[in-house]
C-alpha cells in the first residue's frame, strides 16, 4: 500500500464511474468523512491538517497535504465530473432523478 499525493493519477486508477460514485467521492472530502467506498480521514499537524482518502477497491491511499489541497481536490472532481452550470448537489440529484423508472 502506497500514499500519493497525485490525485488525478489516484482518480484516474480509482475509474469513477457513475454519478453516485463521483458523489461518494466528493462528499467523503468535503464532509471528511465515509461515503460508499471512500473514507477521508484527517490527521492534524503543527503546519495544519492532512486529508488521506481511501478507496474500498484501491490499494493506495490519497494524501492531500492541506486545507488549501483539499479545497483545490473537492475543485477538481467538480469541474471534471459535473458537466453543466449546476454545482455537486444539485448535478446529483438531477441525475438520480433522471435515473428513476416512474
Amino acid at each position: 500500500m502506497a500514499t500519493t499525493s497525485n490525485f488525478k493519477e489516484w482518480v484516474d486508477f480509482v475509474e469513477l464511474e457513475n454519478y453516485e460514485e463521483i458523489y461518494c467521492i466528493y462528499r467523503s472530502v468535503s464532509d471528511i468523512d465515509e461515503w460508499g467506498a471512500f473514507k477521508c480521514t484527517e490527521k492534524k499537524t503543527s503546519k495544519g491538517s492532512m486529508y488521506f482518502l481511501k478507496c474500498d477497491y484501491c490499494d493506495d491511499t490519497l494524501m492531500l497535504a492541506s486545507e488549501k489541497a483539499r479545497e483545490y481536490f473537492l475543485k477538481y472532481i467538480e469541474s471534471t465530473y459535473v458537466k453543466s452550470d449546476m454545482d455537486i448537489e444539485g448535478w446529483y440529484y438531477f441525475n438520480r432523478e433522471m435515473e428513476k423508472n416512474d
